[in-house]
């Protein structure tokens, strides 16, 4: 019996010994190799995309000069907010930033600064996008985990947008988001009211638009009156955008002037610039109550219903 296996197996090896011998050579193959990269000790490299200079809308870099530069500037400013000197970072701001951001109030800026920094923070600045030939950069302020670990925190993060502009010799800084004042003059007059629009604020999702307006009348003007709606429009191409601030009644007593704030939203990305102003209800009306159920009577009785667009670029 066993006489007759052994035969088998050795006319067996006998028949297929090239076959045998092809396999045994690839699997010997295969371990060499295998051998080979387990010993060799693989090359890691770090690899990273943050590159604080290179914008993240763009992808435009910024200057060596100028990135370094703001980043000498943002530090100091945070060095101060850290160590509680409010006074020295809020005269790092520009007056624009001081009267439009924080309405020219020192104890706005510090309760805003204290609801930031409720510990030591650690920051990173990122470029963001361009705004007139300025640099917007993405300010991100987080606790200092590495000093004091997560304890039980989750990691929690406050951005904002800010940049550097330039006032006399000292380079000062527009933050909380707050872009730029822009100076408009606008001006349109008619036989029922002068509209001025002084000047524009940019901010990094809306703007608002100071405008000055008289009623030239022996009646009431009623530009906006909270209920009504589509009063105040701002015409962003082919966009008709209502204002924002509809708390804002707008109502002129006889040779009456007032300046008021008129909110829109607009995101800084958008390069699409606003084209007008329109006044789309203006009502001149020998009486107001103020009341929803008495406008469409007091409409019918109007000296005057019309609209007026001014003009912004």
């Amino acid at each position: 019996m066993f006489l007759k296996l052994r035969l088998k197996i050795r006319n067996f090896f006998k028949d297929h010994k090239r076959t045998i011998i092809i396999i045994f050579l690839v699997w010997l193959l295969i371990f060499a190799i295998n051998f080979i990269l387990s010993l060799r000790k693989e090359e890691k490299t770090l690899s990273s995309t943050f590159e604080p200079a290179v914008s993240i809308v763009d992808s435009k870099t910024v200057p060596e000069k100028d990135h370094s530069l703001i980043t000498d500037v943002v530090d100091k400013y945070m060095n101060y907010c850290n160590n509680g000197e409010y006074e020295n970072a809020y005269n790092m701001l520009s007056e624009n930033c001081k009267n439009k951001a924080f309405k020219g109030d020192i104890k706005k800026f510090e309760e805003y600064i204290k609801s930031i920094f409720t510990q030591k923070k650690r920051y990173s600045l990122q470029s963001y996008s361009n705004y007139d030939d300025k640099h917007i950069y993405l300010l991100e302020i987080f606790n200092d985990y590495l000093a004091t670990g997560l304890t039980g925190e989750e990691f929690a993060t406050f951005d904002e947008k800010l940049l550097m502009v330039k006032e006399g010799d000292e380079y000062k800084l527009n933050i909380g988001d707050f872009i730029d004042v822009v100076d408009l003059k606008r001006v349109v007059e008619d036989d029922y009211s002068k509209i001025r629009i002084l000047s524009k604020a940019v901010f990094c999702d809306h703007e608002e638009y100071l405008v000055k307006i008289t009623n030239k009348t022996d009646y009431t003007m009623v530009i906006s009156s909270v209920y009504e709606g589509n009063e105040v429009i701002l015409d962003v191409g082919n966009d008709k955008r209502p204002m924002t601030n509809l708390s804002t009644e707008i109502v002129l007593a006889p040779g009456e002037t007032q300046e008021y704030t008129l909110n829109f939203d607009k995101y800084i990305e958008s390069k699409q610039e606003a084209q007008a102003l329109i006044f789309n209800k203006i009502r001149i009306l020998q009486s107001y109550t103020g009341n929803e159920e008495d406008a469409e009577k007091e409409k019918e009785n109007a000296i005057k219903l019309y609209s007026l667009t001014i003009p912004l670029v």
